[in-house]
């Protein structure tokens, strides 16, 4: 009877970890040195010139009372906020999911709307001058709707183009930009449904692009199962047609559910990585990039 109860025990643990195996994502876990981090409710925050733009949320996540009395009455509010010198400002602008791009003098930020899953995304492009003072606030002028991904990274190539990449799978869609207004100008798509053969999971955009050796630019994309979300690195031609060319393993930063790249950056030789935490916690890390393993042939 004992040894009866002892294997069923021993099955039942086989059973539960095969089980965890498959409802979550795995990722090997890349060494990196945290260089700053947000207050609570502040996440997926990204960077450029020296300024953080990060999502802030009124939903306490840690606190079930709230969730209970607001979050499911519709009573959740976004906004963005700014650091610079570690100096806090809010917008008051009820936008989400901000991504900062810096370009002679001005700064500009892409976010959304908080809206329903089931509704249109409407991506809208703030500029702010060199004080970080709103000067407009424009919706894009699209063609296409509704806007599926609302993970927009502004980016420059080696002939200073600022492109946007809007999608990565299964079509990877880069377009120029006309940031004056707001507009999206003619660009590339490329079917990447054979480029990820081992990632069959749901895979995004996730940061902006940066330069990379061998004439490349590289960025980090998301993949996300179930309840977890872990990162790739991605590498495309650093000039038109910007062809693919590697992606990474899957890797993770703390070993969260939720890892969410929203930004990458140079400083001195080290790749800055801006993520989120849990929905929760943002975060700035330092990775090495010879940390970085390749595995496409």
């Amino acid at each position: 009877m004992l040894l009866y109860i002892f294997f069923s025990i021993i099955l039942f643990f086989i059973f539960l970890s095969l089980l965890i195996r498959f409802i979550l994502l795995d990722g090997e876990k890349i060494p990196n040195k945290i260089l700053w981090e947000s207050m609570p409710n502040e996440f997926n925050p990204s960077f450029a010139n020296n300024v953080i733009a990060i999502r802030y949320s009124n939903w306490d996540r840690k606190n079930w009372d709230w969730l209970l009395k607001n979050r499911l009455k519709g009573k959740e509010y976004s906004d963005i906020i700014l650091y610079k010198n570690n100096i806090r400002k809010q917008l008051n602008l009820n936008l989400q999911d901000p991504r900062i791009f810096y370009n002679k003098n001005n700064y500009y930020i892409i976010a959304v709307k908080s809206v329903n899953y089931n509704q249109e995304i409407i991506p809208q492009l703030i500029t702010l001058n060199s004080n970080l003072e709103i000067e407009k606030t424009t919706e894009f002028n699209i063609k296409e709707k509704p806007v599926k991904q609302k993970n927009w990274n502004l980016f420059t190539d080696k002939n200073s183009n600022i492109l946007i990449i809007t999608d990565v799978y299964p079509e990877m869609i880069i377009r120029k930009v006309d940031l004056h207004n707001a507009k999206l100008l003619d660009g590339i798509k490329y079917n990447t449904s054979n480029f990820f053969p081992y990632y069959k999971y749901y895979i995004r955009c996730s940061s902006n692009f940066i330069p990379w050796k061998n004439n490349q630019l590289i960025c980090i994309l998301h993949l996300k199962k179930n309840i977890t979300i872990r990162s790739i690195f991605f590498t495309i031609e650093d000039k038109y047609p910007y062809k693919p060319i590697n992606y990474s393993k899957i890797y993770t930063f703390f070993n969260s559910y939720i890892e969410f790249v929203s930004g990458i950056g140079w400083k001195n030789n080290k790749i800055i990585v801006a993520l989120g935490k849990d929905d929760y916690q943002g975060y700035l890390v330092e990775i090495n990039p010879n940390d970085i393993e390749f595995i496409r042939s």
